[in-house]
């Protein structure tokens, strides 16, 4: 086979693509009474602690991190806000409100302090009625963008959390949810002021004074419980839910999101702090670099004949270098990885596909999965192979049935030369017999 490479030749930069999959360590014997409850690493996407992570819950007022997060995304800090008259009043009497009122006017940036800090149920409605058009269409977006983020067992019909039957979600969404929102250097610009003054309004000519609720984040509310390395969170109650509450915590290079749902007054900081403290005294994360000599597939196709011939091949590439959070003892010794990659390719691969994996595992945990792609393509000049004849051919085809109609017109020929001399030959005989009987 002649093989004139042909300027096709198509080059790309490195391409991998990371599996979306979270990683799940073995669940450790921690003491957590909280219904459900998530230890997630944000950066990695692993697992350290799940208790009942996919089953739904009410959320109560954490609702208010995905109203947030479409605040965030849809307005504009400087935009400001006017609350209407359902708005503000529709709230039951007793539940968290700063005391907005009817066609009171706020700044975006005033009113999620208000939300996220006080956990204002009026701002809330009216954030959801700004974006939305009303509370109904926002709420069809909150189920939406959680979707979006990977929470895919959520609904949500307000945008503060009050009681609804329908209104529901998962310590895994919650954690999926947050995570989206800590992509927002303004969340956590928000999150580090644990007091805020709303100035004057166009009703209003009070200063009105807020303060975190999250009592892991605000030292002059509760000393005895504040942790220095919690950076965000959001609180959250009614009879129905129980207590809920979702806590960001960073210390070096690890972001740690603590989700509890269905607890009690007794148990919901004490079950956030054993999650972080477990996170933090046993993990690590460490950067893996990992390469294996390159890869060389050959491309296959067939020809006419029906022949599997070479056209070309591909190059894949196997290096990757991630970051991984791993035990406190981890030994790289330990690591394994597992390369699946077909023997060939088919004649229409193209740069960019993915043709195989590689799966990385420590000990009997999972810790990432790759996909390995085409990083470079030749094709080589194979003309003459395709288009070789065969007897099966088209052409062939062609021949055989051109040969086997000679053939049937030659041995018809002889048959009927053959049938005309009999029939002569006894009209003969037939003549000769009957002059000797006369």
């Amino acid at each position: 086979m002649t093989k004139k490479l042909l300027s096709y030749v198509i080059c790309i930069g490195f391409l991998l693509s990371m599996s979306t999959q979270y990683i799940a360590y073995a669940q450790p014997s921690l003491t957590i009474n909280s219904s459900a409850a998530i230890l997630y690493e944000a950066n990695t996407g692993t697992i350290l602690y799940e208790k009942d992570i996919h089953s739904t819950y009410y959320p109560a007022s954490i609702t208010k991190i995905l109203t947030a997060l479409l605040a965030i995304e849809n307005l504009s800090i400087e935009d400001s806000i006017t609350l209407s008259r359902e708005a503000s009043l529709t709230i039951p009497a007793g539940s968290s409100s700063i005391g907005i009122k009817p066609d009171e006017t706020l700044t975006v940036d005033q009113a999620l302090h208000g939300l996220l800090l006080n956990s204002a149920n009026e701002v809330a409605n009216g954030l959801a009625e700004t974006i939305g058009g009303s509370i109904s269409q926002f709420s069809t977006l909150m189920t939406e963008r959680a979707s979006e983020l990977g929470a895919l067992n959520s609904h949500f019909t307000n945008p503060h959390g009050l009681h609804n039957d329908d209104h529901y979600t998962t310590a895994y969404d919650m954690a999926m949810i947050t995570k989206g929102l800590l992509e927002y250097d303004y969340f956590r610009e928000i999150m580090s002021n644990i007091t805020y003054q709303i100035p004057e309004t166009n009703l209003t000519s009070e200063i009105r004074y807020l303060s975190q609720n999250h009592r892991l984040m605000n030292h002059i509310r509760d000393a005895s419980t504040y942790r220095e390395d919690v950076i965000a969170g959001k609180t959250g109650y009614t009879t129905r839910s129980g207590h809920t509450l979702v806590t960001v915590a960073e210390q070096e290079d690890m972001t740690l999101i603590a989700v509890v749902l269905g607890s009690t007054s007794n148990d919901f900081y004490a079950d956030t702090n054993t999650l972080l403290d477990y996170g933090f005294d046993n993990y690590q994360r460490v950067t893996i670099e990992y390469e294996e000599p390159n890869v060389t597939l050959p491309i296959i196709t067939n020809n006419e004949a029906d022949e599997v011939i070479e056209v070309g091949s591909a190059f894949v590439t196997n290096r990757f270098s991630t970051d991984f959070i791993v035990p406190i003892d981890f030994n790289s010794n330990a690591l394994s990885t597992v390369i699946d990659l077909p023997e060939y390719l088919e004649n229409d691969v193209t740069v960019g596909d993915v043709v195989g994996s590689i799966t990385v595992t420590n000990r009997d945990t999972t810790l990432k999965g790759v996909d390995m792609t085409v990083h470079y393509v030749e094709l080589f000049d194979i003309t003459e192979d395709l288009n070789r004849f065969s007897l099966f051919s088209f052409k062939g085809l062609l021949l055989i049935g051109f040969v086997l109609c000679i053939l049937y017109a030659f041995l018809n020929y002889r048959f009927n030369s053959r049938r005309l001399r009999y029939y002569r030959q006894r009209k003969s005989n037939n003549r000769k017999s009957s002059y000797f009987i006369r």
